[in-house]
């Protein structure tokens, strides 16, 4: 690689700072990428790699030093940015938003009975989150069978809209 090219990709590198780690990634990266990229665990239940991200479910929130937490799936790093991903506060955030979830969620669901991997449910459990507070709303939802490739449970469903997004991207 040329001095010229090596430049110019450094240029493209921003510093930031997530729990503690100084790290540098290119412009454009969000927190969450960032993080996952140096190894520091952020969990996430609305992204996955392979779609655009969307930041409805919230639970990757993350401590940037604003106002408010900033869903870390969404938010681009900036160049000295202090990210902190574990603090007290993010943990009770997620936590809450996790046991809001959960309320109008079937404990256990049809897809931890038959297969015991329900992500909302795994992350309800690794944040100690306790038996919901609030609740649960009846629905007559129900169950949607009719596509060939998806089912869908919308007693179970907490709006994430990955179903949607996997199926406008296959389109």
């Amino acid at each position: 690689m040329s001095r010229t090219r090596v430049r110019a990709v450094m240029a493209d590198l921003i510093k930031l700072t997530i729990d503690g780690r100084e790290i540098q990634v290119p412009k454009g990266t969000t927190i969450f990428d960032a993080a996952r990229l140096n190894g520091i665990p952020v969990p996430t239940l609305c992204h996955q790699q392979h779609q655009t991200p969307v930041g409805v479910c919230r639970v990757c929130v993350v401590d940037v030093g604003a106002r408010v937490y900033a869903a870390s799936c969404i938010r681009e790093c900036d160049p000295g940015m202090n990210v902190k991903t574990d603090v007290p506060g993010v943990q009770k955030a997620r936590s809450a938003l996790v046991e809001l979830l959960m309320a109008d969620h079937p404990a256990p669901c049809i897809r931890q009975q038959n297969s015991g991997d329900c992500e909302l449910e795994a992350l309800a459990a690794e944040l100690s989150v306790p038996a919901p507070r609030y609740p649960r709303r009846l629905s007559a939802r129900g169950r949607d069978d009719s596509s060939l490739s998806i089912a869908v449970d919308h007693e179970s469903c907490i709006l994430c809209d990955r179903c949607i997004r996997g199926c406008d991207d296959v389109k």
